[in-house]
């Protein structure tokens, strides 16, 4: 329903260069430096596995590419599947018209080149949600307890391969500024200062 309300939006405010955030995500980079990047297509999403994005972070260059999305959405939605699947579909149809946010710059295995090749032309990551859920652990209404340290089982990163760290109270991914933490736990409190991290996962 969030993307009906969007464009609709959109379309009655006229409304261009849309950035959509889901709420527990905490935003560390000023990811509007890298407009010009976004403008180069209609779309940009966050894809984690081959046919799954997570809406954590999109970008819409206007309501024309939304409408088009809502179509798809809906397609699947009758069929019983959800918007991340529905996203990642759209994005497999329109690969010329829908970037893929880098989620990685490098990696220890060999991966798909849609989820690295742009990590130089926005010089930062993107959090799908698997950083997020391994530092903070994952929605407490989905797995009880204390789950930090909870590997994704369905991204194609797994982050006990990777280097996370804190640079001047901001996340780095290999090396590469964060613009984004997707806190599934939702506990956004604790992740917006450099004194409270996990001992030994960061």
């Amino acid at each position: 329903m969030r993307f009906f309300y969007i464009y609709d939006h959109a379309v009655s405010h006229n409304i261009t260069d849309i950035f959509h955030i889901e709420y527990d995500n905490l935003i560390y980079t000023d990811f509007t430096q890298q407009l010009p990047v976004f403008q180069t297509l209609p779309m940009w999403c966050v894809m984690d596995s081959p046919d799954r994005c997570i809406p954590s972070f999109l970008y819409f260059r206007n309501s024309s590419i939304l409408s088009r999305l809502l179509d798809t959405c809906v397609q699947c939605a009758a069929t019983g599947v959800n918007d991340m699947y529905a996203i990642g579909k759209f994005r497999n149809t329109y690969p010329n018209e829908v970037g893929t946010l880098p989620i990685i710059n490098q990696y220890v295995e060999p991966i798909d080149d849609m989820y690295t090749k742009h990590a130089h032309a926005f010089t930062c990551l993107f959090d799908g949600a698997a950083i997020g859920q391994f530092i903070g652990g994952v929605d407490p209404r989905n797995i009880p307890g204390d789950t930090r340290g909870f590997i994704n089982e369905t991204t194609v990163i797994k982050c006990d391969k990777l280097c996370i760290e804190w640079n001047n109270k901001r996340p780095y991914l290999n090396g590469a500024p964060l613009v984004n933490l997707h806190i599934h736990s939702k506990d956004l409190k604790i992740w917006t200062s450099v004194e409270c991290y996990v001992p030994g996962l960061i």
